[in-house]
């Protein structure tokens, strides 16, 4: 486990395989996207975009990368 500074850093480093995304949600788009184009598989905390043409873009990039990626939805009580 580690931290770091910068969230393209993480994207881009060849020791990690998946990517928790749970920064502000006007940026979930973006490094979901990139994550997908660095061959992670992404779990990205709700909502996964703020526009459905940027959540359609995922949804395809995923597709296309033959990667895991998923949205949590959790229930409680």
């Amino acid at each position: 486990e580690r931290a770091e500074a910068d969230a393209i850093a993480l994207l881009d480093a060849a020791d990690i395989d998946v990517v928790h995304i749970c920064t502000p949600n006007a940026t979930h788009a973006e490094l979901a996207l990139r994550a997908l184009q660095a061959g992670k598989h992404v779990v990205c905390e709700k909502p996964l975009a703020t526009t459905a043409h940027d959540a359609r873009t995922l949804a395809d990039a995923a597709e296309a990368s033959g990667r895991v990626a998923a949205v949590p939805f959790i229930y409680r009580y």
